[in-house]
């Protein structure tokens, strides 16, 4: 697990969220081991299961994410061919857009108006700049890694499915 937590952080994680990941990962190895099944071929279904034991003692949707986020992240880790949490998506009934747009200027004044005082509130104002002026969504700002950034070159590659 160390090593899974390295690559966390040489992903951009904490030191402290990566060790939080790596205990998750080690909780669902260990499910898969209760269970009988190689962990190298976990189908969607039985990943499924694995998240609804927490749905089914109360844990909210944020925190079946963060898990899902971190069994997937492992995934990419082992170079696995298969990834059971690689689709698996939370769904919502609709998406609701706000009444009114919010207008430019005032995006581009809310955005100044942002000044961050840690190295956490600078990746969310940068995340917010990606959402507001370059239109990411969700998932495409999750797959953003540093290694997508050339600083030379002032350009980000978006990993588009």
């Amino acid at each position: 697990m160390e090593q899974f937590e390295a690559y966390l952080i040489n992903n951009g994680l904490h030191f402290s969220i990566a060790k939080r990941y790596a205990k998750i990962v080690v909780n669902y190895i260990t499910w898969t081991k209760e269970h009988k099944l190689d962990i190298r071929k976990v189908i969607r279904s039985q990943f499924t299961d694995w998240l609804q034991t927490y749905r089914t003692k109360g844990f909210k949707q944020k925190t079946l994410s963060i898990k899902e986020y971190s069994v997937r992240q492992y995934y990419y880790f082992t170079d696995n061919p298969t990834n059971p949490a690689e689709s698996w998506i939370i769904r919502k009934d609709e998406i609701r857009l706000p009444p009114i747009p919010i207008e430019k200027e005032l995006l581009a004044k809310m955005y100044e108006e942002l000044k961050p005082k840690s190295i956490v509130g600078y990746r969310n104002r940068c995340m917010l700049g990606f959402i507001v002026f370059q239109g990411l969504k969700r998932n495409e700002l999750e797959e953003l890694r540093i290694s997508d950034v050339n600083f030379e070159k002032g350009t980000v590659f978006i990993h588009s499915h």
